[in-house]
């Protein structure tokens, strides 16, 4: 499984360099949304441009293709997308609703692009993906926290992706 270019592709569609139907614009997010920073410098990054960040969770094989001793596999990879919004200021009651919905907005954006068949067969540097169908699936959104007293608000996106892959029987 090429794994470094499943998720470079992915990265590739979030910041919008690829992709031909249901894309997301180019200056809409940026890297850096990783679990280890602070909320100051996540909070600071994201004044610029939402952050968005592309975490491997599971690999496993789906059995959809005969034993582990056949010369295909389909397997199945889940990756956690972690979105990163602030605000100008500290909000007020009124204001929260609208912060939550455009951050909403903006990730189902994301999940559309990442879904959209052909948009993940490959990086713009040419390394093929194997994903089946070339996009992923949608799993599950959660908010994973909003403190808008720091002005961050997080959410994480579940997607996973059927890749078909080669392996050797001799």
């Amino acid at each position: 499984m090429n794994t470094a270019a499943i998720l470079r592709a992915t990265e590739e569609v979030l910041l919008g360099s690829i992709g031909t139907v249901r894309t997301v614009d180019a200056d809409e997010l940026a890297l850096d949304a990783y679990s280890g920073q602070t909320d100051e410098a996540r909070a600071a990054a994201a004044r610029v441009r939402a952050r968005v960040e592309v975490e491997p969770l599971t690999v496993k094989r789906t059995g959809a293709v005969a034993p582990e001793t056949a010369s295909r596999a389909i397997l199945e990879i889940e990756l956690a997308i972690r979105f990163a919004f602030t605000t100008e200021h500290e909000l007020e009651d009124s204001e929260r609703r609208a912060a939550h919905a455009a951050a909403l907005d903006t990730v189902e954006t994301a999940r559309k692009a990442l879904a959209w068949p052909g948009n993940l067969v490959e990086t713009s540097a040419a390394d093929a993906t194997s994903l089946v169908g070339g996009c992923l699936y949608f799993r599950s959104l959660t908010r994973a926290r909003a403190d808008f007293r720091t002005r961050l608000i997080e959410y994480e996106l579940r997607m996973f992706g059927l890749v078909n892959e080669s392996q050797a029987t001799s």
